[in-house]
């Protein structure tokens, strides 16, 4: 699906290979079980959104301020 999605030029955040840079990605879930993020999961996708977000210059990388 990705695949198909970047063909078609839409931009894509994939948080995925940062789950796994962790070394144990289920740690990042209440329970070690797939589903909502825990605290440390949360944190996690929060800094790579805000970091691409910073990045791609519409905004500034920081939650709640704007460009």
């Amino acid at each position: 699906m990705l695949e198909t999605v970047r063909a078609l030029g839409v931009p894509v955040i994939d948080i995925e290979p940062h789950f796994r840079e962790t070394g144990d990605p289920l740690a990042l879930f209440p329970f070690r079980l797939n589903g909502h993020y825990n605290d440390a999961g949360y944190a996690l996708v929060a800094h790579v959104l805000a970091s691409h977000l910073g990045q791609q210059g519409t905004g500034t990388g920081r939650p709640g301020k704007a460009g």
